[in-house]
Formats: structure tokens, sequence, C-alpha cells
């Protein structure tokens, strides 16, 4: 499918959403941004709600839960949960639409919806976008979340079986950067038999997208104009605003190299020039002319601003530094350094400035884009979604265990962990962190670990499994700096008669080795059985672990 927009035409639109006054979805994507400005334009805007590159907060923020507010370009407050689940139900429904104008005769139930999230993401951003996705009207059976620079990393493969002279043989190693606009994620894969991947290192990477250059340019901009004719030209001229920056998109893409010299032409909006006389008193000429660090570097010449490729090259410096700095700390990784090829994937691959410098910076390997890098995870999750055993281990990024209760002691315990009411005469330690499995363990496809808990209270009507994940190797309690709330498994024991000991003892498989924690309870002695996601909520019911 092609997006267009006032400037170019692309197979992937902009994560941007356009809400009525009353909170009803209006339109997505390029449409919403065109949309919004015409609103804008005629100052009919304020009462719409307007989000752009809204995942980037699941990303920033480690609390997420079914009540995390998102605010729109104006400040205005939504539920998180319904601006992600409206953004997925259009792209459900535009799909399901177009399949039926191509007399593709399918429906909801016969297919599997593949959602992708970047690595760096945590357990409960992903658990988040599978309960948007069941708001937008998919069943959790359906829907396989998919890691997108694994997905990217498939595609890849293919690409290079298919379209080049080169085939990964068994054992070779690969390195996936995934560039796209907010993060880059990076994966690092190796070839086994039967075509099956094995992750080596787990995934990694950081903010260092293609809108922190967008953020450098917003920066020059200011120094230029003034933050005052800026705001201006973003609120009052919000389509001339989107123009300027897709039209910095394209040039972010053209082929400059180390060595290149001359000017950048930036098409200019004319209402810039004509705010810069009103607020400023000067045309932009006039303004740059008098700054030492423009002058003879930025020009502007009829609709063009010209800057000189040296100033435009500073725009991606910090950026494609922080990628750099990055490989040359994995490349100094035992298990790593033998890489010889890199696949460039995601929209800022088509920067040339950022593959010079990875191929300057190692020029053993061979750095490769493959067609369409900006839609490689959509064409590589389409793979997944056939093949989603293909990946046969995964290194865990996080600690996981379950909150529980044990005895306490005053010898291991601090005293604030003391819970203030005693059971059948006994006092517990609260938050206890039972581990399940640690931080940096190869995991393969579908392992398992298993632990027997039991109620603390003999009338306890039902069990919450709460699961915290840390990155530190041994944490003693789920409170530690560093722990956070994944979620929670149900279990429901109405009906269930107490052993002799006057408890219940339930058994809890967490499953491992996909890209999501997958969960089992039983009862071995009532014979019943509890299976599913984790589901974000709140702490109710305690449970204390079983020592073995």
């Amino acid at each position: 499918m092609v997006w267009p927009n006032e400037v170019y035409q692309s197979s992937k639109t902009s994560t941007t959403i356009l809400l009525d006054a009353d909170k009803k979805f209006h339109s997505f994507g390029f449409e919403a941004e065109t949309d919004y400005a015409n609103l804008a334009q005629d100052d009919k805007h304020r009462d719409w709600y307007y989000f752009r590159r809204f995942k980037m907060v699941l990303f920033e923020n480690m609390n997420i839960d079914m009540n995390m507010m998102l605010k729109d370009e104006t400040g205005k407050e939504m539920l998180a949960l319904d601006v992600f689940s409206a953004a997925i139900s259009y792209l459900k429904t535009n799909l399901l639409d177009m399949c039926k104008r191509q007399h593709y005769l399918y429906n909801g139930d016969q297919i599997r919806w593949i959602l992708t999230v970047p690595a760096l993401w945590n357990d409960r951003a992903k658990l988040f976008m599978r309960q948007a996705a069941n708001q937008a009207g998919i069943s959790q059976g359906q829907l396989v979340v998919a890691l997108e620079p694994e997905a990217a990393s498939l595609y890849c493969i293919e690409w290079m079986k298919r379209e080049t002279s080169f085939d990964l043989e068994k054992g070779e190693k690969v390195l996936v950067l995934d560039a796209g606009g907010g993060t880059v994620d990076i994966a690092i894969h190796q070839i086994k038999e039967n075509g099956r991947i094995q992750e080596l290192h787990r995934a990694n990477g950081g903010d260092w997208g293609g809108t922190k250059v967008d953020q450098e340019f917003k920066q020059l901009l200011i120094d230029i104009v003034g933050n005052q004719v800026y705001e201006e030209l973003k609120s009052k001229h919000h389509n001339d605003y989107m123009d300027l920056f897709r039209v910095f998109e394209v040039a972010k893409r053209k082929d400059f190299s180390v060595a290149a010299t001359g000017k950048v032409p930036i098409r200019l909006p004319s209402i810039v020039n004509e705010l810069c006389k009103q607020i400023n008193k000067k045309d932009i000429n006039e303004i740059v002319s008098t700054n030492n660090t423009f002058i003879n570097h930025i020009q502007l010449s009829r609709d063009k601003l010209l800057i000189d490729i040296s100033i435009f090259k500073k725009l991606f410096e910090k950026t494609i530094n922080e990628i750099k700095r990055h490989l040359q700390e994995l490349y100094q990784k035992k298990d790593i350094n033998d890489i010889r090829t890199i696949f460039m994937v995601g929209g800022f691959s088509y920067c040339h400035l950022l593959y010079d410098c990875i191929q300057k910076e190692f020029p053993s390997v061979r750095v490769k884009v493959p067609m369409e890098p900006a839609i490689a995870v959509i064409k590589g999750s389409v793979i997944y979604g056939h093949k989603p055993e293909i990946f046969s281990s995964r290194i865990s990024v996080y600690t996981y265990g379950i909150e529980t209760t044990e005895p306490f002691d005053r010898k291991e315990h601090p005293a604030s962990k003391k819970m203030t009411e005693a059971i059948d005469g006994k006092y517990h330690c609260d938050k206890i962190f039972c581990i399940h499995v640690k931080e940096g363990e190869t995991i393969t496809l579908g392992s398992s670990v298993r632990k027997t808990y039991k109620t603390i209270d003999p009338n306890q009507m039902g069990m919450d499994f709460k699961v915290y994940a840390t990155k530190k190797k041994s944490p003693k309690f789920t409170d530690e700096p560093g722990c956070f709330y994944v979620g929670k498994l149900k279990v429901d024991l109405s009906g269930i008669a107490p052993g002799k000991n006057k408890t219940r003892e339930i058994e809890v498989e967490l499953i491992y080795g996909g890209t999501e924690l997958d969960a089992v309870a039983r009862d071995t002695k009532a014979g019943r059985e509890f299976r599913g996601h984790f589901v974000l909520g709140s702490r109710t019911r305690k449970v204390s672990h079983k020592k073995e």
C-alpha cells in the first residue's frame, strides 16, 4: 500500500492520529496531519485531539497501566489505551476494506494479526499493545507479537537468498540495525541447522532514531528565525510547517558523501520569511548576514533555504555518533567481534551519512541495505507469522520472578518488610522476589520454569500471581530500584477445598522463549489449570512461596 502526502509517496505513513472533540476517530497518518493543519488554518483545531509519534511513550515509560494518559499536541489528555486501540482499529478496518475491494473474501476470523513492537520495549509495553489490539476487536488467539528487529532479520535473510549472490551459511552471524524514526533496535543472530535462528545477544539500542535529526533541524530553524517565528509557524500555519519537515525528510535521504561540498537546498514556505519580517523586522538574509555562525553558510534564494553541507552534516552528528559508539562497544564482545554482515533497515537506513559512517568504521564488514528497507519489518513480520518457531532461542533481557511472601526471619529480612498481621500465628515477609529466570540466560523456544506457591490465608477464593522484572541478576525484593511490575495471572480458587494444612498449593509455570511471557497455573490436587497471558492490574491477594 502507498500512503501519499503533499511532498512524496511512501510505503509507510506517520504515527499520527486525529480525533474529534468527542474523542471519536477522524483520520490517521499523513491524512491526519493534513486534516489537522486545515483545522488549524481556520482556528478550529483547539477542541480536537491530535497525537504524533505517540509510540515513543511506551519506550520512555516504565509505569505503563490501563489508566495511563497521553497528552496531545496542545496538552489535552486522553486515555492512552483508547488512542492506541483507535489507531489499531483503523489499520485493521483499512486492511479488511482493501481485501474486500480486491475480492479477497477474508473476514477477521481468518486472519492471524501480527503486531510488531520494538525489541527495546519492556513486557508491560508489549502487554499494553496486546490489550489495545484486543480493544480494537482482535482476539487474543489471533494475535502474535513480533519483535521488529527479528522480523527485519527474517526479511534480510530471505532477501539475501533471492536477490544477491551471497547466501548466509550455517553458523554465520549477522547484526541487524533497525534504524527507525524513534529508536534504533539492534539484534544479533546466528544461522543454525534447518535455517533456524538463535539470538546471540539480548536486544539493545536506544532512542537514536531519525526524529533526533529532526530535532536538530528544528533547533537550527529556531536559531535562524527565532522561537517566536517558529511557534507562530507551527501553531497558525501548520500545513506549511508539516510541508517543511516533509521536505527535510526527503533531504535526509540524499547522497551526501563525506567529501561532498556545496549547499543543500530546502524549499521554505514563503510564510516563514514573511513572519520574519513581521516579528523580527528583518528577512532571513538580513538575519543570517549579521550572525557569525551562519554568514556565508546559509542564505535564502527565492523559495530555497540553502544550507552549507558542513552545517547540514552537523544535524546528523550526535545521532550517528551514538549509533557508532554503541556498535563499537558491541564489537568488543567476544561472541560478536567476528560478525561479518550488518543489515541496515528502517527509514533512517536510507541516510547515506549513516551508511558511510558504519562502513568506514567497520571496513571488513559487509554493510547491506536491502530493497525497501523502510518496510523490512512489515515484510518480515509476514514471514514470522507463518514460522514463529524459526527462532530457536532468545536471550532473556530481564530477570523474571513472582512476588511472594515467606515466613519472616529477622536474620534475613528487614523489619520494614514484616507484614503487620500474623496468620496462623506466623508473621511473613512481604515483597519477596522469587526468581524464575535470570537476565542474560539463553532460553530455548517453549522452555519453562515451574515453582509451587501456596496461599497464606485458608479462606482465599483467588490468587493473583504478580510478575516482576529487573535488569539485576539476583534481586531479593520486588521494590528494589530497577524492579518493575509486568502483570498478573489471576487464579480462581472458589469451590476448591483447602488441603490438610488449610492452605491451597498452586504450581506456576512461566513459559519463555517467545516474544512474550506466557503462564500456566495448576491446582494439581483438583486437576484444574489456568492458562493465558497476563493482565495489567493492581495488587490484591498475597501468595507464599513453597520452598523446595
